[in-house]
């Protein structure tokens, strides 16, 4: 199934995953790959939007960190591992275009990208809220992003290819 909005295709890519670790068979009966599919096939219907509740994002104030702390505070999280520690704010911890560095470990990478998510899943009925969505990114036991997604989801700071 080949979809042309990038968010239905996130949304039927991720109830596929989220089916499979709730053990639900992802037999393309569920209620929200229904909703992707309905989508799909009146995507020009203007009520549908009036029908959908608004979902306001949360606005974060992100205050810069040094590439030293982010360093250490990524090391702790990797268990003391330096070099996971190292490669993780160098490719993928938050910056803005001028390289400055706003995130200090990876859970606060998975918290703005479960917020991201939300902020989308809360455009259809029946929404996953950022906890469950958090829930699946934390420590990396479920879910293991790329790292483009990792680097660009919900990084106003930059434009990035996914």
């Amino acid at each position: 199934m080949q979809n042309n909005n990038s968010e239905e295709g996130l949304l039927f890519n991720l109830d596929t995953l989220f089916g499979s670790i709730q053990n639900e068979e992802p037999s393309g009966n569920s209620d929200r790959q229904k909703r992707v599919s309905n989508a799909n096939k009146d995507n020009s219907n203007s009520d549908k939007e009036d029908a959908i509740p608004k979902f306001e994002a949360k606005k974060i104030v992100r205050e810069k960190s040094s590439i030293e702390d982010a360093k250490v505070c990524a090391t702790e999280y990797f268990h003391g591992d330096k070099l996971a520690g190292d490669v993780w704010v160098n490719k993928y911890a938050l910056k803005d275009s001028d390289g400055n560095i706003y995130e200090k470990s990876p859970e606060e990478m998975h918290r703005r990208i479960s917020m991201e998510i939300a902020r989308i899943e809360n455009k259809y009925p029946n929404p996953m809220d950022e906890e469950e969505i958090f829930s699946l990114f934390d420590r990396f036991k479920y879910v293991v992003p790329a790292g483009s997604p990792m680097a660009g989801i919900g990084n106003e700071m930059q434009i990035s290819s996914l």
